[in-house]
């Protein structure tokens, strides 16, 4: 697919405050024009200017961002269409194949279609690096591989439990044998992992040798902290941290100068910027992003989505 791992990579790079103020239309000035105005947005830097923030290692470079483990996921028209890993319909949709039923959810980043809602449900819950169960309305969630997952496969329900009523995906009561767990569930972010530690939330690269060492027991010897709302954000550097803030489901994200531009997966305009860096006809909503970040776009309708998205 021609998009996969151009979104890889632009997730990887580029891997919440809102501003009531209307969008106003922007065209960038040309870098020759010495008159225009101070308060023109200036140009992004190209994102090759970021690429020192992937390790080459590291498995989302090689993954697009809409990829979760158990599902086969097809961008077609605009949409992404979900199937269960393997299943008749995925082969069949595979081989040009449309289902003759289908089921469709709107979200801010991105439409899904599939052959049943509860295909689409179970998708939406999934996270790198997570086990996730629906049982009556009310979502499960563990650590995959952890001892809490292993007990609550052989035996069921934990003797020990966490519910925060309503916190999960699509308001789901979300349950865990302990916060923490529901804690990094709920900060995960595309490209990321993230680590609950001393009341901090660390982040991380998702597959970076900081990550292996942290859960090692070694804690980075250098650090930067930044308060936010819900508790502090600790991560290796504070480009990281830029990254993290920015990134949302469904959108390529690039975080420069105290703003962000924002494309959505797989679009015109992100293959442009992605070639060219700047230029890119944009409204633009001062201080609407996180941490007060100005938000570019290339349209209204994908930034009203991405702040729709950050919740």
């Amino acid at each position: 697919m021609k998009y996969a791992l151009m979104l890889a990579a632009s997730a990887a790079l580029c891997i919440a405050c809102r501003s009531t103020e209307s969008a106003a239309v922007i065209e960038p000035a040309p870098v020759a024009n010495s008159t225009a105005p101070a308060t023109a947005p200036q140009p992004a830097a190209k994102p090759a200017d970021a690429t020192h923030i992937v390790p080459a290692s590291s498995p989302v470079v090689r993954r697009a961002t809409y990829e979760r483990e158990g599902f086969d996921v097809y961008p077609h028209d605009g949409r992404l269409w979900v199937f269960e890993s393997g299943s008749q319909a995925s082969k069949d949709f595979a081989n040009g194949v449309e289902p003759a039923k289908s089921v469709t959810r709107i979200l801010p980043g991105r439409t899904l279609r599939s052959t049943e809602g509860e295909t689409i449900q179970k998708y939406l819950v999934q996270r790198p690096g997570f086990f996730t169960l629906i049982e009556e309305g009310r979502l499960w969630i563990f650590r995959e591989g952890s001892a809490e997952h292993s007990q609550f496969l052989a035996t069921g329900e934990p003797a020990k439990r966490t519910t925060l009523i309503g916190a999960g995906p699509m308001g789901m009561t979300a349950m865990s044998a302990d916060r923490e767990t529901i804690d990094e569930y709920l900060a995960w972010r595309p490209g990321f992992e993230v680590r609950m530690h001393e009341g901090r939330r660390w982040i991380f690269l998702e597959g970076s040798p900081e990550l292996a060492s942290f859960d090692a027991g070694v804690e980075p010897a250098k650090s930067v902290t930044r308060i936010r709302p819900g508790g502090s954000l600790r991560a290796i550097d504070g480009a990281v941290l830029d990254h993290y803030e920015v990134a949302a489901e469904g959108f390529a994200t690039f975080p420069v100068e105290g703003a962000v531009w924002v494309f959505r997966e797989g679009s015109p305009e992100l293959e442009k910027y992605l070639t060219s860096g700047d230029g890119v006809p944009q409204v633009s909503r001062p201080e609407a992003g996180p941490a007060g970040r100005t938000v570019h776009a290339p349209d209204e309708g994908t930034l009203e989505s991405y702040l729709a998205a950050l919740g």
